[in-house]
């Protein structure tokens, strides 16, 4: 390994404004010239202003690599200082994807042992004048650089030699631990990577389990073993495929639910989740869970578990299973009608929705708007016209974006007309491509109905393109008699919150990565800037969001507190 010490970096906390909020940091750090002593908790003269949860010693030296300056340089569109990542040492060498955690370095007479990637705050963004959103985009990238521990104190020079002196294969790589502490898709063959490593600090293991139980609560529960007893092309690019659980095991299920499969292969484990459309009952504890997959063009089966489904290459083989979970479930509501709008093989948990209808009775209405490229890959489309014919309650449109048919409508219906000529109330059920379910969900939010009747199924955090807000709205803070007027000038909700009411939300980064300001959003729209994964249908990023319509109604999270009485509140400006 080549690697080397390019400069040394330490400063003092010191008093600093964030934007009109004012704090103190260690981020301003000034070079050495010389020798800089090490000690057990970093450079001497170097100060962290803010605690850290895996402790000041396993923060004591934070390594940043020179490479990745040209490539933020790019990125923000501007030439980058020494020391603006507030780094103690800037390195040339290898990156995060091949040190990994537990490596112990040797610089000048120093020994270091890596501990944790950087995790980035607000500051980040300030301090490099960055677009909003900026921080959680610099974790994705994965070039966050790390901290290490000080094993053995001495002195570090510019220029001396970075020597890699240990290293376990067994510990995952420091872009592996970033992934998961603060990435979304959370694939539990990387987690069970990341958890394994003998060098993870316990501190981290519990963030990483903390996250998996908010984002993949259904990955916190011990997997089953089954194997995969059926399979049956619905089309050519969909199979329905069998699970049978072993052992004796029938986990429950609701329609609406999802399982997450697991496969084994030489090219190594590959996770996914699945919507449900049938499962053993009470009256039949041996049916398989029984599911509909699509694989994408171009995917190939060492990448893509859809592929090997379809493909029928794990027909017979075991599987892992975590057992159902998800909240898209029928509502208890049964006095409104329910509109299902539903596109491509996001027809499968609405499928198992209108079963369990039919297998009572339908009232009130349903209708249903299925939306798919041809009738070829429509599948289920003929069940579903045989559930139309026989009940006067359920009605069925078909569009097909890519053909004329005789029994369908040509094109792509519009949404936002469709949302404006909902019955009032509708219990909406949406699942699709993610695009699919924003634009309804945006068309939704501006007819001002209630979000709680508003129902989504993704597997993924639905991209931010750094949509417009709207100039100012009407904010109301649920359950408190608080409302004001927000105006582009207050910035994001947080701040709105902050300086126009009495409540202070929890809040740690700032900025989209720990989620502690993550609140109810009971009514309206909200946007978010580039590079921020939107949370859950219904939840709202406080630090990061700002009105996309013009009424909102939002909750506040748990451990808000309030510096007057709601007496005491005036009603914000």
């Amino acid at each position: 390994m080549s690697a080397s010490i390019v400069a040394i970096y330490s400063g003092a906390a010191r008093p600093e404004i964030f934007g009109t909020t004012p704090g103190r940091t260690g981020f301003r750090r000034a070079a050495w010239e010389g020798p800089a002593q090490v000690t057990e908790t970093g450079i001497v003269g170097d100060e962290l202003a803010d605690p850290r949860r895996l402790g000041r010693a396993n923060h004591a030296v934070y390594l940043f690599n020179q490479v990745h300056y040209a490539f933020f340089e790019q990125v923000l569109n501007k030439s980058l200082p020494g020391a603006c990542f507030a780094e103690n040492l800037t390195y040339e060498g290898p990156d995060e994807t091949e040190f990994r955690i537990g490596d112990r370095l040797a610089v000048g007479d120093v020994i270091l042992r890596i501990t944790t990637p950087r995790v980035p705050c607000y500051k980040l963004r300030h301090f490099l004048d960055a677009p909003q959103g900026f921080p959680a985009a610099f974790s994705a990238t994965g070039k966050t650089g790390f901290y290490a521990s000080v094993e053995q104190t001495g002195e570090v020079r510019t220029g001396d030699a970075l020597c890699l002196i240990g290293t376990d294969p067994r510990n995952a790589t420091v872009a592996e631990l970033n992934e998961a502490l603060t990435g979304f898709t959370l694939d539990p063959a990387l987690v069970g990577r990341v958890l394994a490593s003998p060098d993870l600090l316990p501190g981290a293991a519990d963030q990483i389990r903390e996250r998996m139980a908010r984002f993949r609560p259904e990955l916190s529960v011990q997997p089953l073993s089954g194997r995969i007893v059926g399979h049956a092309l619905l089309a050519p690019d969909t199979a329905a495929i069998d699970i049978e659980v072993l052992n004796g095991q029938t986990p429950e299920w609701a329609p609406g639910q999802f399982i997450t499969l697991g496969h084994s292969a030489g090219a190594g484990a590959l996770y996914r989740c699945y919507s449900l459309i049938s499962g053993p009952t009470a009256s039949d504890p041996a049916t398989p869970f029984s599911i509909a997959v699509r694989a994408s063009e171009g995917t190939t089966r060492e990448t893509s578990l859809s592929r090997r489904l379809v493909d029928g290459e794990v027909l017979g083989e075991g599987v892992t299973v975590y057992p159902p979970s998800g909240e898209f479930l029928l509502s208890d509501d049964c006095t409104v009608p329910r509109v299902y709008i539903a596109g491509g093989i996001g027809i499968t948990p609405i499928l198992a929705h209108l079963r369990a209808l039919f297998r009572t009775t339908v009232s009130p209405k349903v209708h249903l708007v299925y939306v798919a490229r041809t009738g070829e890959v429509a599948v289920f489309a003929e069940e579903l016209a045989q559930m139309a014919a026989a009940s006067e309650e359920f009605s069925f449109e078909l569009w097909l974006t890519a053909e004329v048919g005789t029994a369908s409508r040509h094109g792509r219906p519009d949404f936002a007309d469709l949302v404006r000529n909902l019955p009032d109330p509708a219990e909406v059920y949406v699942c699709g491509p993610v695009a699919m379910i924003e634009e309804l969900r945006r068309a939704y939010g501006a007819t001002g109905r209630p979000n709680a009747r508003l129902h989504f199924e993704m597997f993924e955090p639905p991209a931010t393109d750094g949509e417009a807000a709207v100039d100012s709205a009407k904010i109301r803070i649920a359950g408190t008699g608080v409302e004001g007027l927000w105006t582009t000038e207050d910035g994001t909700l947080l701040n709105w919150v902050e300086t126009r009411t009495g409540f202070r939300p929890p809040a740690a980064c700032r900025s989209g990565l720990c989620r502690t300001c993550e609140a109810t959003l009971d009514q309206g729209v909200v946007v978010y800037p580039s590079g921020i994964a939107a949370p859950a249908p219904g939840r709202v990023l406080l630090c990061c969001g700002r009105p996309g319509s013009g009424t909102l109604e939002v909750g506040l999270p748990a451990g808000t507190a309030c510096s007057r009485t709601l007496e005491e509140q005036e009603t914000p400006a």
